[in-house]
């Protein structure tokens, strides 16, 4: 079971956890307008998937395997990095293991940006016209952490991705 701290910022899977059924959790729906930036502290869980769905696919299929978006963290050997959308996958080809990933949705530029939000590098951007609100997604996937930074300015390095 997913644990969700008292002010929302922290969601963690304890070491004792069930590793069965959903270990999703929804923030709060984003409006379909301007543009939505978040950053997540994923330095403490090995295997993750952050993103975005509407809200057609709040109780549907895993995250990415559906008409969502994410970037899906696997700690199989070592860490490999790809970003995952109606079951398909993008590998993507990382030299520093993010601490801190940042995502931009952008409705009025169509762009979907995961970062390293520490490096201030882009791991990948996705051009697509988002027209349905959106809610992020977090899903753990091994026992860890994940902490949660909203109210954000737009950094400038996702200004010039």
């Amino acid at each position: 079971v997913l644990q969700v701290s008292p002010n929302g910022t922290m969601i963690s899977l304890p070491d004792d956890a069930n590793l069965t059924g959903s270990r999703q959790v929804f923030g709060e729906l984003l409006p379909a307008q301007g543009w939505h930036y978040w950053e997540i502290t994923v330095s403490d869980c090995g295997a993750y998937k952050v993103g975005i769905c509407s809200s057609t696919l709040l109780e549907s299929s895993d995250l990415g395997q559906n008409n969502s978006w994410c970037l899906h963290c696997s700690n199989k050997a070592s860490p490999a990095y790809e970003v995952l959308h109606n079951g398909e996958m993008s590998e993507i080809i990382v030299t520093e293991q993010p601490a801190r990933i940042g995502i931009l949705l952008d409705y009025k530029t169509g762009r979907l940006l995961f970062l390293n939000a520490e490096r201030g590098q882009l791991l990948s951007a996705i051009k697509y016209k988002f027209t349905k609100a959106a809610y992020p997604v977090f899903v753990l996937e091994q026992p860890g952490f994940l902490n949660l930074h909203t109210g954000m300015e737009l950094p400038e390095f996702a200004k010039q991705s």
